[in-house]
Formats: C-alpha cells, sequence, structure tokens
C-alpha cells in the first residue's frame, strides 16, 4: 500500500511557476536544479516500486528528534518487519573521495554518509517503542554516475543492482498488517510544515503574468484558444486544462487565495466567463459576492 504517494515537492512547484515569468539568481538556478534533479532521481524509483503489493510505501517523509533533530526521507518502505530508508541521490559524472566530499571534474558534494546516518538515527528513535528493523540505503540511481575508490559499502545501491535488490520486496509479506500499522504510525509522525525548506521567492508584483505552456514553459500565442490546445513544442491538451495549469501557477506564486479579477488579468486572453467555469469546476469559493476568492480545494 502507498501510505504517502510520490508528488513533486512544494518548492519546486514553485520554481516551475516561476520559470520564465522571472529572471532567476544564480543561487535561485542553482537550487532549482539541485531541487529538478533530486525530483528526477526520485520519480524514476517510483516507477519502479510503485507497483509492488506486498509491502507499505511512503514518500517524502519528515520526521523530527527532540535531541538528534530532524531529517527528511525520499522514501521508506516497510516489509515483514523490516523499515528500509532509500535516501535516492541523482549524482551524475565521475566522483572521488576527499576528506569528507564527493568531487568530481566540476562539483564537490558533502559526503551523503553522515545525512544517511542521521537520518536512520531519527527513525529508528522514533520506532524505538515498536518491533522492527531499520535499514538505511544510499541509491545513487543514475546511469551515468562512477564513483572511484571503495563500493563495496553495505549501505550503498546501485542503479545495475537495483533491480536485484529490490526483489527481496516481491515476497509474500506475513507481516503486512504490522507493517501498515507502523507506516501509518510513521505518517503521523510526519512534520508537513511547507516552510522548512523554503524555495527562493521573488516578490509577486515582478512576476510576470500570462498564459505558458505546461511542458516548454513557453509563454504562448495571445490568439483565444479554443477547445483544443496545440503548442509548437508538440504538446497538447484541452484548453480548461491548460487554463488550470495556469490558475496553479497564479496561486502558487502569489501565495493565496485569488479574485476573478486576478485570474483575468494574469490569463489575459481567457474570456471571463470562461475563467468563472474553470474556477467553480476546480476551485473552492470562499467568502461571497464581489469579496468572494478561490484557492485549491
Amino acid at each position: 500500500m502507498i501510505l504517502k504517494p510520490f508528488q513533486m515537492s512544494a518548492k519546486l512547484k514553485y520554481y516551475f511557476a516561476l520559470n520564465n515569468r522571472a529572471t532567476f539568481t544564480n543561487k535561485q538556478n542553482t537550487d532549482y536544479y539541485t531541487q529538478l534533479y533530486g525530483y528526477n532521481g526520485e520519480k524514476n524509483f517510483y516507477q519502479r516500486i510503485k507497483k509492488f503489493d506486498q509491502i507499505v510505501l511512503l514518500h517524502d517523509l519528515t520526521l523530527t528528534s527532540k535531541y538528534k533533530g530532524q531529517a527528511q526521507y525520499d522514501y521508506i518502505i516497510i516489509h515483514s518487519g523490516r523499515v528500509v530508508h532509500i535516501d535516492v541521490k541523482n549524482f551524475k559524472g565521475t566522483y572521488r573521495q576527499v576528506d569528507d566530499n564527493f568531487v568530481s571534474s566540476y562539483k564537490k558534494i558533502k559526503n551523503p554518509m553522515g545525512q544517511l546516518s542521521v537520518a536512520h538515527d531519527i527513525l529508528e528513535n522514533t520506532l524505538s517503542e515498536m518491533a522492527h528493523t531499520v535499514q538505511s540505503k544510499l541509491l545513487f540511481i543514475n546511469e551515468n554516475f562512477c564513483f572511484r575508490g571503495n563500493t563495496d559499502i553495505d549501505q550503498w545501491v546501485f542503479l545495475s543492482e537495483l533491480d536485484q535488490y529490490l526483489e527481496q520486496f516481491k515476497a509474500l509479506n506475513h507481516l503486512y498488517d504490522i507493517d501498515l500499522e507502523i507506516g501509518r504510525y510513521l505518517l503521523s509522525k510526519h512534520d508537513d510544515s511547507e516552510n522548512q525548506y523554503p524555495p527562493i521567492k521573488v516578490p509577486f508584483e515582478k512576476v510576470m503574468a500570462g498564459m505558458k505552456c505546461p511542458k516548454c514553459l513557453n509563454y504562448i500565442s495571445q490568439e483565444k484558444q479554443k477547445i483544443d490546445f496545440n503548442c509548437k513544442c508538440g504538446y497538447q491538451c484541452k484548453n480548461e486544462a491548460l487554463i488550470k495549469h495556469n490558475i496553479d501557477e497564479l496561486m502558487i506564486l502569489f501565495e493565496g487565495p485569488v479574485t476573478i479579477q486576478q485570474v483575468y488579468t494574469w490569463c489575459q486572453t481567457v474570456s471571463l466567463s470562461t475563467i468563472k467555469r474553470v474556477l467553480w469546476k476546480y476551485y473552492k469559493k470562499i467568502g461571497q459576492n464581489r469579496g468572494s476568492k478561490y484557492y485549491f480545494k
């Protein structure tokens, strides 16, 4: 059972919405691509694990320990009384270890084993009163990752080893009900505060309005779309889905409920009647009459 499914983080949603609507600073650009690489790696793993029916799965869990601090978990797999933490690393290139860093010809990354160890301790501490076995693994999921040095480390799993490693989770699980109880307990301990890892934001008044293609992120023609949207990049969707996508971006960047007039100004080429129809269909109405606003359901 998937107790907490894979989804894009609030931070990356902000950057996607901001893309092409403002000029990214160097820090924003670095943060954006770090998040994007991580997201793609986690998505790759999810595509492999999501159909396993003998496990309990949680994605993007955050746990806090009074004495050990806080840790974020890419994936937690629970199977037959074992709680396995998978930290997905989408590193690309050839690395070697220098002191406590992974170093390539163009990048230096702090050795992730320290972070893994802290997360492992917090997970064990959280489950201290439940019957379980905790394991933590670093999964190097990029096919273009190479490490020059000792790779005979029990906590490491490479892409070439992944399918074989995952075979163990296909076995019939006689402790499934207990695993589900552990999973629900961990979910109850999740800190879902969206401000833990905030993006580097841009004042809303500096954000450019207009309709963007959901795939290539470029602004679309000022022509009024009819039933279907066809972008030059090849992306196709219903016009209603295109409008909803751009209203979503407005709400993400504005960081709160919006009025019909705000949406009309934002979308620019969409009729007021169409905007009202999409808002009524997909969003929650807050307030009444002229003071009413709309937000995510």
